[in-house]
């Protein structure tokens, strides 16, 4: 499990990695395709967003 110790709080850090590689992805894909630069604090927040949003509907 590497760094993260707490099973309990697995589930947590590998749906916030998950959502920030996902958002890099999406970002990555904004300044190709439409010329758009998203902000970092503009993918750090869909990437928190996402992971809260996936954690949730798993509930």
């Amino acid at each position: 499990m590497g760094m993260v110790k707490d099973k309990k709080r697995w589930p947590l850090w590998s749906a916030f990695w998950f959502a920030t590689i996902w958002a890099t992805w999406l970002s990555q894909n904004e300044l190709i395709f439409n010329a758009t630069k998203l902000s970092q604090n503009h993918i750090f927040e869909y990437a928190r967003v996402k992971s809260w949003l996936w954690i949730k509907s798993q509930e």
